[in-house]
């Protein structure tokens, strides 16, 4: 419900942006079975929540190598109303700073808890956003999962500071 001019504000009606990030690295290797995330997960009450990830994400990427894939798992009820996928495209050939252009890019939208896949730079850090909106019936733990695109004994690792951004969002 909206504020209105006169109206008593209690602090149960305030829910500022929260932050969650990683404090550690995590790697997968030789492996595409989707794992939740150490540290990427946040419990959600009820409403609309606005969910941002920026993920810093090194690995191998070509047919055959790295990349990591993505999804989303809650463990009360909610609705994704909106999931837009940027990053780089899991391609035929390895990816570098040199070649990184529009048509190896990733801008799609998908279901939460559908896969996404996305490559990765070989050494290089890239930059995996994905921005979500929710519907949250039933409180729940929203949970980042990922894993390897395709299996290889290079890790694949989401790095420190990859972080999640949530806030609580009405529509009007």
């Amino acid at each position: 419900m909206p504020v209105l001019a006169g109206d008593d504000v209690l602090a149960s009606d305030i829910w500022r942006t929260r932050y969650v990030y990683k404090s550690a690295s995590e790697a997968v290797t030789s492996s595409t079975v989707l794992q939740n995330d150490n540290e990427l997960f946040i419990a959600l009450p009820l409403g609309q929540f606005r969910v941002e990830t920026f993920l810093s994400v090194t690995g191998q990427n070509s047919t055959t190598l790295g990349g990591i894939s993505m999804a989303w798992t809650n463990t009360g009820t909610m609705t994704g109303l909106t999931r837009a996928c940027m990053g780089p495209a899991f391609g035929a050939i390895a990816q570098t700073t040199a070649n990184l252009g529009a048509d190896s890019s990733r801008w799609t939208t998908h279901g939460l808890t559908t896969p996404v896949a996305y490559g990765g730079l070989g050494t290089a850090t890239a930059i995996v956003h994905e921005d979500l909106l929710v519907d949250v019936t039933i409180a729940g733990t929203l949970t980042l999962q990922w894993a390897q695109r395709a299996s290889t004994g290079t890790a694949t690792n989401v790095g420190v500071g990859s972080r999640l951004m949530v806030t609580q969002v009405e529509a009007v």
